[in-house]
């Protein structure tokens, strides 16, 4: 027989069983003292995604313009508009720049930046969009980069959400992603991730 929970003013949690249960009786003690923990208490994480990217590729870019970092994005759609989304970001690059570049990332939601109203290119202030910001000088080289941020996002909105890293640069044209670094001792690649994880966070 189901055990029924009514709510205080609407609504009703059932508790059933299998006809049969496997191994004997179970029993379910609840706890003497405290309450019991609710899955949408403020704090919970209700659910992760992530996209993660192990390829190398390259993004034809024009100097001074914001590009989405192809692939570099993932979707969630949250249960209620009053919780928080928590984004986590790490991109892993480099620049075909061989005097100095500098590099500015951004954080979409639905094409559109969050963090900041401001996302001129030549506005310092900026940064990743109001994010983080990353800036490398007479870097002749070309070596490897890497930028990693966070950021608590209130959509407020229960649709389908897509969250993506932009980027905008001074110099070059081509940006390699997860590009390999040699080890010139054993001459072994070291192959990069990059990564973009979203919780969806109770209010």
């Amino acid at each position: 027989m189901p055990i029924k929970l009514n709510g205080a003013t609407s609504g009703s949690i059932e508790l059933d069983v299998p006809a049969t249960v496997s191994g004997g009786d179970v029993n379910l003690t609840v706890p003497g003292a405290g309450t019991l923990d609710r899955l949408e208490r403020a704090g919970n994480i209700l659910q992760v995604k992530q996209t993660h990217l192990t390829t190398q590729f390259s993004v034809a870019y024009t100097a001074g313009t914001y590009i989405d970092i192809t692939g570099l994005n993932v979707s969630i759609t949250p249960s209620s508009t009053a919780n928080k989304i928590l984004v986590f970001a790490r991109v892993q690059f480099e620049i075909n720049n061989s005097s100095s570049h500098e590099v500015v990332f951004g954080l979409t939601r639905n094409a559109s930046f969050v963090g900041n109203t401001s996302t001129s290119p030549g506005d310092r202030r900026v940064g990743m969009a109001g994010i983080a910001t990353g800036y490398w000088a007479d870097d002749a080289s070309s070596t490897q980069d890497s930028t990693a941020f966070n950021y608590l996002d209130s959509p407020n909105s229960t649709s389908s959400l897509t969250y993506e890293v932009r980027f905008v640069a001074r110099d070059g044209s081509t940006m390699y992603v997860n590009r390999s670094a040699i080890d010139t001792n054993s001459l072994a690649r070291e192959y990069l991730t990059s990564s973009i994880t979203v919780m969806e966070v109770a209010a």
